[in-house]
């Protein structure tokens, strides 16, 4: 089990990646932060979708069936990107040089520097969001549930967004609101007097986590 995890989570990690650069390089450049935004739909949808699908079939019919359809979904999407998705160059291959080069330039280092605290920040929050309810608020599995639920809609929504706010403020204004908006959704959560309101705040904190995701992801590209 542990041996498949590492090879599943070395799959999306190169996929992800992947997919992102795909999407952008298919595209116009003038539509490249849509692109980048329907990968990041997709992903955030199939989180939002996938998590308690996950849980209602490993509970109801058992883990390995509910593991066995993971791994043919996976051999779907693999046919689908053969049959489907251009052939794209592969351009030039990155070397250790070039990524020294590329840390040389100043604003290389902030805007990976910015994605690397963001993200950091992000999912350090979210791997304790349940205990959190749980201890906070006394929150019941049921509830908890419908929380993160509501987080992967709310972000869906924050995704599908971006790119109409950053047409209107530009890429690096619609990252420092999604970066603000970030940090004010984690300091409303300290506050948060009881459930209800708990469950306001990670909305809010949903849909700035997915709102910069596209536009910083352009500026990186």
């Amino acid at each position: 089990m542990a041996a498949t995890r590492v090879l599943g989570a070395m799959g999306a990690a190169v996929f992800g990646p992947g997919a992102s650069a795909a999407g952008a390089l298919i595209v116009p450049p003038e539509r490249r932060q849509r692109a980048l935004a329907t990968v990041f739909g997709g992903m955030t949808a199939a989180a939002v979708l996938g998590v308690p699908l996950a849980s209602f079939l490993g509970g109801s019919l058992g883990w390995r069936p509910a593991l066995l359809g993971v791994a043919a979904l996976s051999a779907i999407a693999f046919v689908t990107v053969f049959v489907f998705v251009p052939e794209i160059p592969a351009g030039e291959p990155p070397t250790v040089q070039a990524c020294r080069g590329a840390l040389h330039t100043p604003a290389t280092v902030a805007t990976v520097t910015t994605t690397l605290l963001f993200m950091a920040a992000q999912f350090t929050v979210y791997g304790i969001a349940g205990a959190y309810l749980k201890d906070r608020f006394d929150a019941s599995s049921g509830l908890i549930s419908v929380t993160l639920l509501a987080f992967g809609v709310i972000g869906v929504a924050g995704n599908a967004s971006a790119p109409r706010i950053a047409e209107r403020l530009g890429g690096e204004r619609t990252v420092g609101l999604a970066v603000i908006g970030l940090a004010l959704g984690f300091a409303l959560l300290l506050v948060a007097p009881h459930s209800t309101a708990g469950l306001v705040f990670f909305a809010f904190w949903a849909f700035f986590s997915q709102l910069y995701q596209a536009p910083q992801q352009a500026r990186l590209g």
